[in-house]
């Protein structure tokens, strides 16, 4: 049977019902997680500690859950994905209630807070990887590698079963206060670092160059990459975003003759048999085997050229 930790019994808490292993294995046939809530208005059905101790005798095979937000006493779980992200923070933070997590073993470090967090803020990672989705359409993608859990939005509690895996506690202190203006300058760098990518819009996909002479731009895509250098690409396959064929360096194999690819906008392009991807300004160190410096220079002389016209 799950337990309330002692800490629990905090007034200024609230929980919510959540699935077992066991118990609900029929009724939630839909619901493979162990930790998703039984009743989905949760944020209006939850519960006291008196309340939820009961709950959990009478249904053994249960768990429960922890919600946050500003109308639960601003009450904020810093949920770290991370263990390197974990390692460098931990420190930095005020001693408080922490409980690992039944997966990765990480921690969620309860803090109540001086003013109300309205949204619960993702932290993604500083670099990003490259990936393709369903559509078969590149993406870079910022693995979240923590979570300020606020504005609603819940936490397994220590002593929770997933699976077999339990949520331990490892730091059984008061829930500390916390500023938020303090979890936020921790956080900053990679806070900062998702405003600057949203914030940027073109510029990281397109090439540009900005006159001397007016505040005109002009941006090169792929496409005029290739026309540029006056590279050949021969056309063999197209789908809803891209333009396959062959890739004017590397030629084709017998066992793949579309492995290279180029976004219908121009914004991205892709060799499979070299490994090389990225932006226009990849694609013309690519072509040309120069570095990022003389690609620019080259597509400065580009623009000047053509301003000549």
């Amino acid at each position: 049977m799950v337990k309330l930790p002692s800490r629990m019994f905090d007034p200024r808490l609230r929980f919510i019902k959540l699935c077992g292993c066991d118990y609900f294995k029929d009724e939630f046939k839909n619901s493979k997680d162990s930790i998703a809530p039984i009743e989905l208005d949760y944020r209006h059905n939850n519960y006291n500690a008196l309340q939820m101790k009961t709950w959990l005798k009478r249904n053994s095979n249960n768990n429960y859950g922890v919600i946050t937000g500003s109308q639960f006493n601003n009450l904020i779980v810093i949920d770290f994905d991370s263990k390197e992200l974990q390692d460098e923070l931990y420190e930095l933070l005020p001693e408080t209630f922490v409980v690992t997590s039944a997966g990765k073993r990480l921690k969620h470090c309860y803090y109540f807070t001086d003013k109300p967090l309205e949204k619960k803020i993702p932290v993604k990672s500083l670099k990003g990887r490259l990936a393709v989705d369903k559509r078969g359409k590149p993406r870079i993608l910022y693995d979240t590698i923590a979570d300020i859990q606020s504005n609603g939005t819940y936490v397994a509690g220590g002593n929770c079963d997933r699976h077999g895996k339990i949520y331990e506690v490892c730091n059984d202190k008061p829930i500390a206060n916390i500023s938020l203006d303090y979890v936020r300058g921790v956080f900053s760098k990679w806070t900062n670092a998702v405003k600057k990518r949203n914030n940027k819009k073109m510029k990281g996909s397109l090439t540009f160059v900005r006159q001397k002479k007016n505040t005109e731009v002009k941006w090169f895509d792929c496409w005029d990459i290739l026309k540029l250098t006056r590279f050949s690409f021969q056309k063999t396959y197209m789908n809803n975003d891209f333009i396959w064929g062959a890739c004017p360096i590397c030629g084709i194999s017998k066992s793949n003759k579309k492995n290279f690819c180029i976004s219908k906008n121009g914004k991205f392009f892709n060799c499979e048999r070299s490994g090389v991807k990225g932006t226009p300004t990849k694609l013309l160190m690519h072509l040309e085997n120069i570095d990022f410096s003389s690609a620019i220079n080259k597509i400065k002389e580009w623009r000047v050229n053509e301003s000549n016209v």
